[in-house]
């Protein structure tokens, strides 16, 4: 028998959340609440006041639960009479996702560094375990996590090709939004393309970037990610995500330019990609048609 998933209305009483589901739940029915949640996680006061739930350190933080110290940082039923279970997992679902995407994870060990290192600002992806300066949202998990395939498994011949990493780690996280159904990979496409045609963005081509101080700009990302998503709908699904997992595989901790990946594209769709690549990679201003 098959799940079927809504949306259900829901408000919030003090720390206490009311879901109210669209339809009627019928007696003896099975049924599970997805909560999606975000903020910035605080210590709980007590009464006494002392502090618990996600305590920040001088190297990280420290949490403690008891009694109020759990509804501080993740949405639990908050009552000692609920003996729950629960999983808690920022990277091993991501991890479990992306190997179906892009095959086996290329090492032998994943994780995190997580600090607080404000003057830095940015996550990195270091293999095996991304350094993050700040806790991580999911989506710089997803980003971070796809560089161990694209980035440190999957390297660069030349920096200038830095959309190689960046763009496809950007569109892992279309990706993964994706999968969780919250937004789709051309949604978050047609974000990024409503930018106006005379915004700077549309002016550096994410492989024909003019000096160093650009690697990192925003169209390296996310024109990067476009690029991606655009070729998934030119070529199709099928042949598409054949592309990704062979690029990742025929690759295997080696180093690649541009020039290879279109070679790659080229082949698994038996398309002739070059006007595409072009407009895309190469030529600065909106594209129009490709």
């Amino acid at each position: 028998m098959g799940f079927k998933m809504e949306k259900a209305e829901f408000s919030r009483d003090g720390q206490e959340l009311v879901v109210e589901p669209r339809s009627r739940i019928k007696d003896g029915t099975v049924f599970s609440v997805v909560v999606e949640y975000a903020g910035v996680v605080e210590p709980i006061v007590d009464p006494d006041d002392s502090i618990e739930g996600f305590v920040p350190t001088a190297d990280g933080a420290y949490v403690v639960n008891e009694p109020q110290g759990s509804p501080g940082w993740y949405p639990a039923n908050d009552n000692p009479k609920d003996k729950a279970l629960f999983d808690i997992s920022r990277i091993p679902a991501i991890h479990e996702y992306f190997e179906t995407v892009f095959g086996p994870y290329p090492f032998d060990a994943t994780g995190a560094i997580v600090d607080r290192a404000p003057n830095v600002g940015y996550a990195l992806e270091s293999q095996t375990k991304a350094n993050y300066a700040s806790m991580p949202s999911e989506g710089t998990l997803a980003h971070e996590l796809a560089h161990q395939w694209f980035g440190d498994s999957v390297s660069l011949e030349v920096w200038p090709d830095m959309w190689l990493n960046e763009g496809f780690a950007t569109y892992s996280e279309w990706l993964w939004t994706e999968h969780l159904g919250t937004r789709t990979a051309q949604q978050a496409f047609n974000t990024q393309y409503a930018r106006g045609a005379t915004s700077s963005f549309w002016q550096i081509p994410p492989a024909a970037i003019p000096d160093p101080s650009v690697l990192f700009t925003t169209a390296v990302y996310q024109r990067g990610a476009m690029t991606l998503q655009a070729l998934r709908v030119k070529i199709g699904d099928l042949a598409f995500f054949q592309l990704l997992r062979g690029w990742a595989d025929d690759h295997l901790y080696g180093n690649v330019d541009t020039a290879d990946f279109i070679v790659a594209a080229e082949a698994a769709s038996g398309m002739d990609l070059d006007a595409f690549f072009n407009v895309w990679l190469y030529q600065p201003g909106k594209p129009t048609v490709w």
